[in-house]
């Protein structure tokens, strides 16, 4: 649906976004005018591997993640993001269509905006210009970290840094399936499963339904392989 003015706190995080930051206002406000929100809930699709891309995927609030299938049905996690935040920037500014199918690991607010209008934007904001040589830089270090992380942790040390990265005071409430969880990590659910309840044998974690709460964040540091 298209935006409107009843919704203050949607512009308010699309003002948010780092690229949109750099932009003055009247881009700003031009952009937004062309922008159409939308709601998803866990597990909806924001965009399908091997559609056209033609708008700029914007995530005002929630997280979301892509994972792309082979033919032969192998899975590979291309990327998370929590809202506000352009989803995909590499997708969005150097491919023709969507490499993976990206889905909500939440509840999100996210919008399109039309490809190239933003692209007219950057043109006249050189903030803007710059903003996007870094996030592309940025996103090509996240890609080789990402492989290099599959490629030389284990999974194990991969589940516990995801649980280091995500812990908060209340611990964490997984809203997304566990198969979605264990595509992101680079492995499967049966592994996870596995890490999670070896984690929780070794006392570092506790699991209550949906909720795992950290018991020991020193040794489960060491698990994760991070250095303090």
């Amino acid at each position: 649906m298209a935006v409107t003015t009843d919704t203050p706190q949607y512009r308010e995080a699309f003002d948010r976004v780092r690229l949109f930051a750099a932009m003055d206002e009247s881009t700003r406000a031009a952009l937004w005018t062309q922008a159409r929100l939308d709601h998803a809930q866990p597990g909806q699709s924001l965009a399908v591997q091997g559609a056209t891309v033609n708008s700029l995927l914007v995530l005002l609030a929630g997280e979301a993640s892509s994972v792309a299938v082979s033919i032969e049905g192998r899975t590979a996690s291309m990327g998370t993001w929590r809202g506000p935040v352009v989803i995909d920037k590499v997708t969005s500014f150097t491919e023709q269509r969507h490499p993976a199918t990206i889905e909500a690991d939440s509840t999100v607010t996210w919008c399109r905006v039309p490809i190239e209008a933003v692209l007219d934007g950057i043109d006249q904001n050189p903030a803007a210009q710059g903003h996007v040589l870094r996030a592309l830089a940025d996103a090509a270090k996240k890609s080789r970290d990402s492989f290099v992380a599959v490629a030389t942790t284990s999974s194990r040390a991969r589940t516990a840094r995801w649980i280091l990265e995500h812990n908060e005071a209340s611990g964490i409430v997984l809203s997304m399936p566990q198969t979605r969880l264990a595509q992101r990590l680079g492995m499967t659910r049966v592994t996870l499963n596995r890490c999670l309840h070896g984690l929780v044998r070794d006392h570092l974690i506790l699991i209550d339904g949906k909720r795992i709460t950290v018991l020991d964040v020193p040794r489960l540091e060491a698990v994760a392989e991070i250095s303090v």
